[in-house]
């Protein structure tokens, strides 16, 4: 298959999936995707059992309850994939609607927002598009540092929901000028720090192992 025709597939499939988790009703998709994570955990040895030794260091190295969890682990990870397809073609309304923030946070975010803007930094937990959704509509404007796709349909799919949400999305090639210029406007700056740098980076120690994480937010 010539790369266009990969490209296009790819899209396409997409495209299906987005279709698929907004017929299908929420409850009956989560559980679909919980039963092909626990079928994959079983169907895929080598993620299984990196899964659980992860776990073990977690856990304090009790070796059935990071199985369990493992196993856990990979139907909540299908279960973040439907948020994420259902996000592409989600609306104000429904994020309004089914994300609820406690208004404790929103009078932090208040607090410490006044003139300078933030810079908020976190890992890739759940679906941060959600959570930075949920900000812009919630009158706190948000700049997000995120991968572009080679894919042109995808990238403009995909950076197109964000954008269509009210989020300015900073391109990863040009994040220093861009979160300058976004904390100079007193935006929110979302940082995810564990994606790995081709060069450079920090060690820093993650329940008892040493994990290297970006340095962007430290500079």
């Amino acid at each position: 298959m010539r790369g266009w025709e990969t490209a296009l597939a790819l899209f396409l499939a997409f495209r299906a999936a987005i279709f698929l988790t907004r017929a299908i009703p929420l409850r009956i998709s989560y559980a679909i995707a919980r039963a092909v994570g626990v079928a994959a955990f079983y169907a895929w040895p080598g993620g299984r059992r990196r899964s659980i030794q992860n776990l073990r260091r977690v856990l304090g190295g009790d070796p059935r309850a990071a199985r369990t969890y493992a196993r856990r682990s990979f139907g909540n990870y299908l279960v973040y994939v439907v948020d994420f397809f259902r996000f592409l073609g989600t609306d104000a309304d429904e994020i309004q609607r089914r994300v609820v923030v406690e208004e404790a946070v929103w009078a932090r975010l208040r607090e410490e927002r006044r003139g300078n803007g933030i810079v908020f930094m976190t890992m890739h937990f759940g679906n941060w598009d959600l959570g930075a959704a949920i900000l812009v509509l919630n009158g706190f404007p948000l700049s997000a540092i995120a991968d572009e796709f080679s894919n042109e349909r995808l990238n403009d799919l995909i950076i197109g929901s964000r954008r269509h949400l009210g989020m300015n999305i900073i391109p990863v090639g040009r994040m220093g000028p861009g979160i300058l210029r976004a904390l100079r406007n007193n935006d929110v700056v979302a940082l995810l720090v564990d994606v790995p740098q081709a060069e450079g980076g920090v060690d820093v120690e993650f329940f008892g192992s040493t994990i290297r994480v970006s340095d962007g937010p430290a500079r």
